[in-house]
C-alpha cells in the first residue's frame, strides 16, 4: 500500500511541478510583462530609409521574450540594399538590429547590381558604375576578374 501511495504522491507532485512550469511560462509571455520599449537599428545606412524599415519593424511589438527574431530579420533581409543582418535582444526591453548594406561595385543585365563580394541585388541606383555582363551565376568571377584588372591598370592611372 505505501508503494502505491508514494507513487501516487510522485505523480501528483510531477503534475503540480509541470502545471507551475506552465504558469510561469504563461505569466513570462503575457504581452503586458515585460514590453519591448525600444528598438534600435545600427549600421551605416546609406540606400535604406527610416520608412522601408518601418514597414517590417512594426512586429516587435508585445512581449520582450514573445517576439520572433527569426521573422524580424527576415523581413529586414527582404529589402532591397540589405545584405545581412543581425537581430538580438538586449535586457531589460530592446531589440537591437544590426545592418550591413550591400556596396555597389557594378550593374548586373538591366535590373541588377553586384556589390563588393560579387553577389547580385535587386537594388536601384543613379550612380554610374561599370556594367559587367556574364552567364548566370557568374557575378562572382566577373568581380574576382574585375579587380584584378583593376589592380593592373592602376599604375596607368585610368581609374
Amino acid at each position: 500500500m505505501s508503494a502505491r501511495v508514494s507513487l501516487i504522491a510522485g505523480i501528483l507532485a510531477g503534475l503540480l511541478a509541470l502545471g507551475s512550469c506552465f504558469g510561469a511560462l504563461y505569466w513570462l509571455l503575457l504581452p503586458e510583462r515585460f514590453p519591448v520599449g525600444q528598438v534600435e537599428v545600427k549600421g551605416n545606412l546609406q540606400n535604406t530609409t527610416k520608412a522601408q524599415l518601418a514597414t517590417v519593424l512594426p512586429r516587435a511589438s508585445g512581449n520582450f521574450f514573445a517576439v520572433d527574431l527569426a521573422e524580424m530579420r527576415a523581413g529586414v533581409e527582404r529589402l532591397p540594399w540589405v545584405r545581412r543582418v543581425a537581430v538580438r535582444r538586449v535586457w531589460p526591453g530592446r531589440i537591437e538590429v544590426t545592418i550591413e548594406e550591400h556596396v555597389a561595385l557594378a550593374r548586373w543585365g538591366d535590373d541588377r547590381l553586384v556589390n563588393t563580394h560579387g553577389e547580385t541585388f535587386s537594388g536601384k541606383t543613379t550612380q554610374a558604375l561599370p556594367a559587367f555582363i556574364g552567364p548566370g551565376g557568374t557575378s562572382a568571377e566577373v568581380t574576382r576578374r574585375y579587380r584584378r584588372f583593376a589592380q593592373i591598370v592602376a599604375p596607368l592611372g585610368t581609374a
